[in-house]
């Protein structure tokens, strides 16, 4: 019984650690920063033709990886693009995918409602802003995943869908769209 509450409990903070920002989901298109930056000024209807053949290519491949979604590129960083590129190599890897990103999320302890993407100060107390778990809203019963279920286990945290700034993007996960 102690092991089973000690493996409970080292699997509880491990999530914590793990969640000491927010996920965010993006579904959109692959493609590679040559190729984007190419075809900046038609991106939204370049995208529709860009082949993953041309994404694979080595120039294209060396200059790493960013997702077209909701009419925004957004640049992936260098181990995420290494992980998108080792994605594309799969033969039923598709450039439509939903991608998981992990973003930190800083908030002042006495005033959960001031968050930020870095350490700073709290322009309400002045105290030193934390890295935070985003609290789940009241009456939800589980964590949602990129499909939608829910983890019992993850009941406390919530994947919350936010709006990416101009950083790169942390990838945690890659999948083809359904």
């Amino acid at each position: 019984m102690k092991k089973a509450v000690f493996a409970f409990l080292l699997l509880g903070f491990a999530a914590l650690a793990i969640l000491a920002g927010e996920t965010i989901t993006l579904k959109g298109t692959i493609i590679d920063n040559h190729c984007a930056a190419m075809s900046k000024d038609n991106l939204a209807e370049f995208v529709k033709t860009h082949t993953k053949a041309c994404a694979l290519m080595p120039d294209c491949a060396a200059s790493g990886y960013s997702i077209f979604a909701d009419g925004k590129l957004y640049k992936f960083d260098q181990a995420s693009g290494k992980k998108v590129e080792e994605f594309l190599k799969k033969d039923e890897s598709r450039l439509e995918v939903v991608v998981a990103d992990m973003k930190e999320i800083y908030t002042c302890p006495m005033h959960p409602e001031v968050q930020s993407d870095k350490p700073g100060k709290c322009p309400k107390c002045g105290m030193n802003l934390e890295k935070k778990a985003m609290p789940m809203a009241h009456g939800q019963a589980g964590m949602e995943t990129m499909h939608g279920q829910s983890c019992p286990m993850m009941g406390m945290m919530s994947l919350k869908k936010v709006e990416k700034g101009g950083e790169e993007l942390k990838l945690v996960s890659i999948e083809n769209q359904k």
